[in-house]
C-alpha cells in the first residue's frame, strides 16, 4: 500500500466502530451476524456454520472445542460491557462460550459466558470489559489494548466435547464508562 494511503486507511477503519460525530457512544456493534458471518472457523466448528435471517447457527456436530472469528477495527476503551445476544438451541449441551478480543500487539483478553442457565430462546448476556476472565495462550504481552481492537473470536469453552448448538445474533460493546 502506498505510504500516502496508509494513514487515511487506518483512520477510516478506526472510525467504522467509533464514529467521530458520537464522542460517547451507547454501544459499538462488533458483529451483526445476520449481516456478516464469521470470516474463519476452526476445530469442531469448521464447516458447521449456517446463516439465517437472525444470525449464524453453529450446530450439527459442533462441540465446545471449536470457534471462529473476524477482523475489525474498534476503539472500545470508552465502553463498559461486552454483550452477546444468542439463542441456545434445545440440543445444546455445552456449558459456555468464550469471546476473545485481540489487539495488533499480540495481546488478547478472554471473556466467558455461561450457558448453563441460559433460556432456550434469545437472550443477551453482558460481562465487564475491564475484567477479562482469562488471557488466551497466544497472547504474549498481556491483556488486549481496548483502544485498538483488531479481531475477535467466539469459541466453545474447550472443557469437553459436549455438543454445541447455538445461534449467534449480535456481539457489541455497551454502556459508556461513567
Amino acid at each position: 500500500m502506498k505510504r500516502s494511503l496508509l494513514l487515511p486507511t487506518i483512520v477510516f477503519l478506526m472510525t467504522q466502530c467509533l464514529q467521530a460525530d458520537s464522542p460517547l457512544p451507547e454501544k459499538v456493534v462488533l458483529a451483526n451476524f445476520a449481516e456478516k458471518p464469521l470470516e474463519f472457523l476452526y476445530g469442531s466448528w469448521s464447516e458447521r456454520m449456517d446463516r439465517n435471517l437472525t444470525g449464524i447457527q453453529i450446530a450439527k456436530g459442533a462441540t465446545a472445542k471449536g470457534g471462529g472469528g473476524a477482523s475489525m477495527a474498534c476503539d472500545l476503551s470508552l465502553l463498559h460491557g461486552l454483550s452477546i445476544t444468542l439463542k441456545v438451541l434445545p440440543e445444546n449441551m455445552a456449558a459456555g462460550v468464550n469471546i476473545i478480543l485481540h489487539s495488533p500487539d499480540k495481546r488478547a483478553s478472554g471473556y466467558s459466558f455461561s450457558l448453563e442457565e441460559a433460556p432456550v430462546n434469545s437472550t443477551t448476556m453482558i460481562v465487564d470489559l475491564s475484567k477479562p476472565f482469562f488471557q488466551p495462550n497466544d497472547a504474549t504481552n498481556g491483556h488486549a489494548d481496548l483502544s485498538n481492537i483488531t479481531r475477535f473470536q467466539i469459541q466453545g469453552n474447550f472443557k469437553d466435547d459436549a455438543p454445541l448448538a447455538i445461534e449467534f445474533e449480535v456481539l457489541e460493546a455497551v454502556a459508556p464508562k461513567s
